[in-house]
């Protein structure tokens, strides 16, 4: 069985994948390739971090985990205007990724985090930018594909 936390990581990519992305798009999970510039515009789903706290703070050993995933959505695009070129990109990831912020009961809850961008200095041409989002879903303590 797998993971809570690859679960919610295929839902995420199935979710951004489907119909009604930008055009052209291809939207993949973590990958040690780098992006080629006729690879462009490429979204790429990353898991960053995971907090662990426990459920029942009070109790010596609580039984269930509340984790907290960092999700990671990079977003590379060539353009004269790489800024203005990620703008819609960033505006519907932020919509894909909070339409069902549950993702089918597989979390609690999903939060926008934060945007950073980058315009690199060889190519004016190439931007990039990230958002970080936070899923929040439980599972045992012990066993981390046992939903809660």
């Amino acid at each position: 069985m797998a993971t809570q936390r690859s679960q919610i990581i295929a839902a995420v990519v199935t979710a951004l994948d489907a119909t009604g992305k930008p055009g052209g798009l291809s939207v993949i999970r973590r990958t040690s390739k780098s992006a080629e510039t006729e690879d462009l515009p490429r979204l790429i789903v990353s898991r960053v971090r995971e907090q662990t706290l426990k459920a029942f703070p009070n109790q010596l050993r609580s039984p269930l985990s509340d984790r907290h995933l960092t999700v990671r959505l990079d977003m590379w695009v060539e353009d004269a205007d790489p800024e203005e070129a990620l703008e819609p990109l960033l505006a519907w990831a932020t919509a894909a990724m909070l339409a069902d912020p549950a993702w089918g009961n597989l979390a609690m809850d999903t939060t926008e985090d934060s945007t950073d961008w980058e315009i690199s200095e060889q190519d004016a041409s190439l931007g990039h930018a990230w958002m970080d989002f936070t899923i929040r879903y439980p599972t045992k303590t012990a066993d981390q594909e046992q939903k809660q």
